[in-house]
Formats: structure tokens, sequence, C-alpha cells
């Protein structure tokens, strides 16, 4: 993972990034580490806005107070993060033998962002390691390092952009419209791999489902018909295995994820 600051395109506020791909780790420490990483980044840009920070000696002091302040605070920030317990029925799914079996324990499925969290980590506890992978495909012909590093459109129709570009708010609403994104938790026991994807256009409701309920999708090792290769292959190109994929409603999008990115 990689933390940025970046500033706002007014000018008067700073907006931390984190972006990057998670690859087989425990969540909980993966959790841990962002939680330290935000309380100092964010601290040292509260002291530093309030010129409480003059020279290297006071920026190594007041890093090490905030780490110190992170991890004993941190108990109290897993407990918030895990207060709401994952659905039986995704527990159930580590453990289904077949195909079939997890179909029928995922019909009708919801899941909110916080029993995402949950979830992954009581996987972790069952032996499964966690992953997260995303890519982003534009439409042809957009140079990549135009686009700011954030941007989004607001419901009054005037985009909101976090970093600098010299392209205009039509040409970025074009770039949302059209642009790919696809998202993928993926936890791993050995050859046993079960992978819960979606597309921003999904999580957007943009999509034919439900009369434009966001959702994400669910595959596994079960299934036999792709590799755990194959699906990084083809989220890395654009494309991800759809038939008769299972939907899992996502509700109370509000929540941040687990990489906050």
């Amino acid at each position: 993972m990689k933390a940025t600051i970046v500033r706002d395109e007014d000018g008067l506020g700073e907006t931390l990034v984190i972006r990057g791909d998670v690859e087989r780790e425990n969540p909980i420490r993966h959790l841990f580490s962002l939680h330290v990483n935000r309380y100092i980044i964010l601290g040292m840009m509260h002291l530093k806005a309030k010129g409480l920070i003059n020279n290297n000696n006071e920026e190594e002091d007041a890093r090490y107070i905030l780490g110190k302040q992170a991890v004993q605070n941190w108990p109290a920030t897993l407990t918030e993060n895990l207060a709401e317990p994952a659905p039986q029925y995704l527990i159930d799914l580590l453990s289904a033998e077949d195909k079939n079996t997890q179909i029928r324990l995922l019909r009708g499925a919801t899941i909110t962002p916080a029993q995402l969290i949950s979830f992954v980590c009581k996987a972790w506890e069952k032996g499964f390691t966690y992953s997260k992978y995303s890519a982003h495909h534009s439409p042809n012909g957009i140079d990549q390092l135009e686009l700011p590093h954030l941007f989004k459109k607001e419901d009054d129709g005037t985009v909101k952009k976090v970093g600098g570009t010299s392209m205009s708010d039509g040409q970025l609403k074009q770039v949302l419209e059209h642009r790919k994104v696809i998202v993928a938790t993926i936890l791993d026991k050995r050859a046993d791999w079960h992978c819960f994807f979606a597309t921003y256009r999904g999580l957007a409701g943009k999509e034919n489902y439900k009369g434009g309920q966001p959702h994400m999708h669910y595959i596994s090792s079960k299934w036999g018909i792709v590799t755990r290769q194959q699906v990084l292959d083809g989220i890395s190109a654009g494309t991800y295995i759809s038939n008769n994929a299972p939907h899992i409603d996502l509700l109370d999008l509000e929540n941040t994820s687990l990489n906050n990115s």
C-alpha cells in the first residue's frame, strides 16, 4: 500500500490517498498498519498546519509520540472495526464442499462493508489469507498522467477533484461514465480460494440489476471453471467471469472499506 498526501483543488486542504494491492496478508496486521500510518500522517498534517513543527528534531519526536498513541488506541479501533459480525452464510461458505452449496448459501445474500471486514478477519482465524486487487481502465485515448489523483461527480453535477489536471470537468465526467474499474477480494487457503468482486458501475448501481441495487459477485475454486491466476489476469485486462456468478447486495456503502482507498 502507498500513502500520498495531495492538496485539494481549492488549495484550502489536503487529502490522504491510500492505494495499492494487498497480497496474501494477515488482514488484522494490514488493518493495524493502515491505522498506525494514517494516524501518524494525519497527525503530522494537523501539527504542521498549526505551525507546531519547525525542525527535523520536532518532526521526529512528533512521529514517535503519534506512533505510540496509535498503538495504544489500536485495541479500541479494532473492536470498533469488528463491531458488526460477519453473516453466518459467509462463514459457512468457507467450508462448503461444492459450487451448488455455495450458490444456495448466497441466495438473497446481503452484506455491508463493516460485515465484510469482520468476515475477512474471521476467515483469517480459519486459515485464509487476505488479498485485494484493483484495475482501472480508462476510455481509449485518455492519458492516465493527466487524471487527478481522485475525482467524482457530485449530486449537483459538479466534479470534485483532488490533485491537478489539465482536463475539463466535462472530460472528467466522460471518463467517469465510460471507465471500467474492477475490485476483488480473494481469500486463500492453499488451493482453496474465494473471490468477491465488483465493478465501480455495479457499486454505483448502474448495472442492470434490481433497478440499480449496488452489488458484488462471487466465484471460488470449487467452481472449476477458472484458476486464481485467470481471475487476476481478467481483472488486469478489464474482464471478469460473470456467467452464473451469484449477486451479493451491498448495503451501507458510506462505510469505509478494508483498505480505505
